[in-house]
């Protein structure tokens, strides 16, 4: 698609999920971006082995979830190092808003962030700490890429 208008390439991208309805369309590209808009699944090759092979959907849920928690509640970070399909929390410092405090919680292998994120939700309700910000931490093709999960797309 480089060197087509903007008008072109919606078109082209169009064109090419809508023949992927019914048929393989096989797209080789180095550009994510493209990938990341036009793709449903995802196959990387690094070093002539196939690395990566998922749903674009899957490839992008990451493991991980961030909440910004009212910095004066006590027991934030070991209640939930306590959560079930918790692995590891770690304290971000002060977030945007000051008088919070942001933890990144990254769950066990198959537990992604939008899994854990109504478990933290519940505990911040059980616990009554004023919650700012819960969110899935989710990954791009490139975080995917770079992180040795595959190599050339």
């Amino acid at each position: 698609t480089s060197g087509l208008d903007p008008n072109q390439i919606v078109e082209i991208r169009g064109i090419i999920r809508e023949l992927g309805r019914t048929k393989t369309v096989i797209l080789s590209t180095h550009i994510l971006s493209e990938v990341e808009l036009t793709c449903e699944r995802v196959l990387i090759i690094r070093d002539g082995k196939l690395g990566t092979d998922a749903r674009l959907e899957e490839l992008r849920a990451g493991e991980g979830a961030v909440c910004a928690v009212a910095s004066e509640a006590e027991g934030v970070e070991e209640a939930l190092r306590k959560l079930d399909g918790v692995k590891q929390v770690e304290r971000r410092g002060a977030g945007e808003d000051a008088g919070f405090t942001r933890y990144r919680v990254v769950g066990e292998r198959g537990a992604s962030g939008a899994a854990l994120c109504p478990r933290i939700y519940d505990l911040c309700k059980e616990r009554g700490f004023r919650l700012a910000e819960l969110r899935s931490e989710g990954r791009t093709l490139e975080s995917v890429f770079r992180a040795g999960e595959g190599g050339a797309a």
